[in-house]
């Protein structure tokens, strides 16, 4: 079994659950309110080390409340990490607005960051890993350094392109990536599909209940069984991080995709995202 690993951030998660999403200016009450921690890099790190994959999380927290929380519930999930502690910094916080049809609305404060002084520590995680799972909560500048560092050496470089923002520097360097259909469609127009055919890297489209594309020389379909969602929160998180784990125990990339589809509609059965994640135990 590959090693993999996973460079992100971790945080306080806040939850509200509301009938209908506010309109602009508009103060609504919620029914619930419930909180997690989480974040893009600890989700995909936790479902590859519930679904048996051998993973190691880096990331940064705040010298406060909610980093000894974090790393707290890191040690009691399970969760093999390397965290940079940043003085005079606050850890990260999100918070998630799910309406009453399980759709989600995030913010995200990304608080204490990976840094460039961070790089060489990081490195000698990256030589010692085959996969590498990236996202964009980290500073840019970070992220670059890493799937550069991993390219050069023959590393696995995956990359899921959220929150979407331009990342065309980082693409000689990866080797998949995973937006979904809106996060496509905001980094290559409406016409990804076209406009992704024939480049240096893979792209696999996640669509929510819609089939999942797979672009490289053709356009390639996976279905996703149909389901009623409770809540999607951390959905593309699942599937990013069973993607992964299925890749690094040598399934091709058809099948990766097809067990990344089913852990993700799992997910989508539970309330809130932990245990959506905890029901991919393996």
């Amino acid at each position: 079994m590959n090693k993999i690993l996973v460079v992100g951030i971790i945080g306080q998660s806040v939850f509200m659950k509301c009938k209908d999403f506010p309109k602009n200016g508009e103060t609504i009450q919620v029914e619930n309110i419930y909180s997690e921690v989480g974040g893009k890099g600890f989700n995909q790190a936790l479902t590859i080390k519930n679904l048996g994959g051998n993973v190691k999380f880096v990331c940064a927290l705040g010298n406060d409340y909610y980093g000894e929380l974090c790393l707290n519930e890191m040690k009691r999930l399970g969760v093999t990490n390397h965290s940079f502690i940043k003085n005079n910094q606050k850890t990260a916080y999100a918070n998630i607005l799910t309406n009453c049809q399980g759709d989600n609305q995030v913010c995200v404060y990304p608080g204490a960051s990976l840094e460039v002084e961070d790089l060489e520590n990081i490195y000698t995680l990256i030589d010692e890993a085959e996969y590498v799972l990236l996202q964009l909560e980290i500073p840019f500048e970070v992220n670059l350094a890493i799937a550069k560092y991993a390219f050069n050496n023959k590393k696995h470089v995956i990359l899921n392109p959220a929150p979407a923002s331009n990342i065309d520097e980082i693409l000689p360097f990866v080797e998949i990536i995973t937006p979904n259909e809106i996060e496509a469609e905001m980094l290559f127009d409406k016409d990804y599909s076209n406009k992704l055919l024939n480049r240096n890297f893979l792209s696999i489209i996640t669509r929510g209940k819609n089939n999942t594309l797979l672009i490289k020389e053709c356009i390639k379909e996976f279905k996703v069984e149909p389901v009623e969602p409770i809540d999607t929160t951390g959905a593309g998180d699942a599937f990013n991080g069973a993607l992964t784990y299925c890749l690094s125990i040598g399934m091709n990339i058809h099948e990766a995709i097809k067990f990344a589809n089913e852990a993700a509609s799992i997910t989508v059965n539970y309330q809130y995202v932990l245990p959506g994640i905890e029901a991919l135990k393996n």
